[in-house]
C-alpha cells in the first residue's frame, strides 16, 4: 500500500512483540516502545490484541506521507485507540485512526499546518464515540492561509477558530458540522448583549477538547429576546460536543432563560463542561428566570457533562439549578459543583431547579451528582440535587451540598418538594454531615421519608459505593474527588 499522495513507502516498518501495560484490547499510542504492531505501506496494525506504537514512530512515519493507525490486524481484532502520548506534525500529511469500537485522547494531537485528522469509529462494534481526556484536545492549524482538514465518521467539518467565526458559520448553515480547532480567549471580543450564537444549531459543534475562556454576556434589560448563553438554542438533532467554556461571566436580565453553554437544549449536550459565574438582576416583584450553570431548559440529553458555576438569582419565583434550571429531558453521567443562591419563592436544587415530564417529557436524572451549597429566601423549595420533583425518574444519584432556606420553605437533604404522584425515587441518597440536614426522615422537604432516598454520613458514602450504585459506572478513590463516589467516565 502506498503512502498518501506523494507516493513513497514508509522510511519505518516493524514488527515487534514485547510485554507491556496498556489498556486490554487496545492500540495505544504512547511514549512507550513500539510493541505488537505491524507498520508498513501507510499502515499500522496490531498483531495482538493489546498493542502500542510509540508517538516518535508515529511522527516518522508521518514525515513520510499519509497514515492509517487502525485496530483490526491480520487475524487479530482489538478495539479501541487509546492516544497517551502527545502527537505533533507540520508537513500536510493526512493521519487516519480507524477504530473497531473507541477513540479516547488524552493528550494534546497538534497538526500545524495544512495536515488532516480522520476519526472513524464503529468500524464493525457499537456505542464507540470519540472522547477527550482531561488532557486531551486536537488542534489544527494553517499553513499559507489552508487551514487543516478535519473528518469525524465520515462527516467533513468546518474549521472555527473563533467565536465570530462560529457565529457566522452556523448562520450560513445551521445543519452544518463544525469543529473549535483550538483554543480560544474571548476576553477580547467584548461584551455580547445576548445569546451568542443567535442561530439554532441543529447541525454538530465538535469542541475537540478544546476551550473557549473568558466569555463575557452582560443585559440588565429585558430588551431583546432575553436568553443568555452560547448558543441561543441546541435544536432537535443537534449536538454540542468536548466543549469546555471556562471563566464565563453572564448578568442576565430578570425575566430569561439562561445557561452558560444554551438556555434551551432539544438536542444533545455532551462531554461539555462550564465554569464561571452567573447573575440574574433582580427587579422586586417581576417573575423570576431560569438559571442553569450549563443548560436553562433541557429537554433533550445531556451526558458526561459538569459545571462548577456560581448562581445568584434573586427574582421572584426562579428556578436554579447548578447544571440546568429545569429537567424534561434525560440527564446522565453528569455534576454540578457551583454554589447556588436564590430568592424568595426559588425552586433551586444543586444539579436541577425543577424536573418534570409535563408535556410528555421524559424528565430523567440517572447516575449523577451535586456538592454546591444551595440557598433560597422565604417560601422556596430547596434540595441538594433538586429544588422540586414534579415527576420523573431520578435513579443511582446523591448530594452533599449544604442546603437551607428562609420561612415558609421546604428544604431536604436531596429534594426540596416533591409533589409527584409516582415517587419515581429509586437508590437516591444525600450527605447527613455535610448538608446539614441530619434528620434520616428529611430525604425530601415535604414528605418524611420518603420513599427512595437515603441518607448516609460522609464516612459512609466513602466506605463503598452505596446499594444501587453500577461499578462500571461508578468508582471510589481516596485520591479523587475527596473519596466519595465518581464517574468513571466524568473524572472530576
Amino acid at each position: 500500500m502506498q503512502m498518501g499522495t506523494r507516493g513513497c513507502v514508509a522510511v519505518l516498518s516493524f514488527v515487534l512483540s514485547a510485554p507491556f501495560s496498556v489498556a486490554q484490547a487496545a492500540v495505544t499510542i504512547s511514549a512507550k516502545a513500539t510493541a505488537n504492531m505491524s507498520c508498513a505501506s501507510g499502515v499500522c496494525a496490531p498483531t495482538a490484541t493489546d498493542a502500542v506504537l510509540n508517538a516518535g514512530d508515529l511522527e516518522t512515519l508521518l514525515a513520510s506521507g499519509n497514515l492509517t493507525v487502525t485496530t483490526t490486524g491480520n487475524g487479530v481484532q482489538a478495539k479501541d485507540i487509546r492516544v497517551d502520548a502527545a502527537l505533533a506534525w507540520a508537513n500536510g500529511a493526512a493521519l487516519t485512526f480507524d477504530a473497531w469500537r473507541a477513540i479516547a485522547i488524552d493528550r494534546q494531537v497538534s497538526i500545524d499546518g495544512a495536515g488532516g485528522l480522520s476519526i472513524v469509529t464503529n468500524d464493525g462494534g457499537t456505542n464507540g464515540e470519540l472522547s477527550f481526556g482531561t488532557r486531551g484536545h486536537v488542534t489544527l492549524g494553517f499553513n499559507n492561509g489552508a487551514p487543516g482538514t478535519l473528518s469525524i465518521d465520515g462527516a467533513n467539518y468546518t474549521l472555527v477558530f473563533t467565536v465570530l467565526g462560529l457565529i457566522a458559520s452556523v448562520a450560513e448553515d445551521p445543519s452544518g458540522h463544525f469543529a473549535l480547532a483550538a483554543d480560544y480567549n474571548a476576553s477580547g471580543d467584548g461584551t455580547y448583549k445576548a445569546a451568542v450564537v443567535q442561530t439554532s444549531l441543529a447541525g454538530t459543534f465538535e469542541g475537540l477538547g478544546n476551550v473557549i475562556s473568558g466569555l463575557r454576556i452582560r443585559n440588565k434589560t429585558n430588551e431583546g429576546d432575553g436568553n443568555f448563553g452560547l448558543f441561543l438554542q441546541i435544536g432537535s438533532g443537534g449536538t454540542v460536543a468536548d466543549l469546555g467554556l471556562k471563566d464565563i461571566d453572564i448578568l442576565a436580565a430578570p425575566i430569561s432563560g439562561t445557561g452558560g453553554l444554551t438556555p434551551d437544549n432539544e438536542g444533545l449536550v455532551r462531554a461539555d463542561w462550564v465554569s464561571g459565574k452567573i447573575t440574574a438582576e433582580s427587579k422586586g416583584i417581576e417573575p423570576g428566570s431560569f438559571v442553569g450553570g450549563l443548560v436553562g431548559y433541557n429537554g433533550g440529553t445531556i451526558v458526561d457533562s459538569h459545571a462548577d458555576v456560581t448562581l445568584t438569582d434573586h427574582t421572584l419565583g426562579a428556578a436554579l439549578g447548578g447544571l440546568a434550571a429545569s429537567e424534561g429531558g434525560t440527564i446522565s453521567r453528569s455534576y454540578a459543583t457551583g454554589s447556588i443562591e436564590g430568592g424568595i419563592v426559588a425552586s433551586a436544587g444543586g444539579l436541577v431547579g425543577v424536573v418534570s415530564q409535563s408535556g410528555g417529557a421524559t424528565g430523567a436524572i440517572l447516575d449523577c451528582y451535586a456538592t454546591g451549597a444551595v440557598s433560597g429566601g422565604g417560601s422556596s423549595s430547596v434540595g441538594g440535587l433538586v429544588g422540586t420533583y414534579v415527576d420523573g425518574k431520578i435513579a443511582a444519584s446523591y448530594s452533599t451540598g449544604a442546603v437551607k432556606a428562609g420561612h415558609d420553605s421546604s428544604v431536604g437533604g436531596f429534594l426540596g418538594f416533591d409533589q409527584s404522584d409516582t415517587h419515581a425515587l429509586k437508590n437516591d441518597y444525600w450527605d447527613t454531615d455535610t448538608s446539614g440536614i441530619t434528620d434520616l426522615s428529611r430525604g425530601a422537604g415535604n414528605i418524611p421519608n420518603d420513599p427512595g432516598i437515603t441518607g448516609l454520613t460522609t464516612a459512609q458514602f466513602q466506605s463503598g459505593l452505596p446499594e444501587g450504585f453500577d461499578p462500571t459506572v461508578w468508582a471510589e478513590n481516596p485520591q479523587i474527588n475527596d473519596g466519595l463516589p465518581y464517574l468513571r467516565a466524568n473524572v472530576p
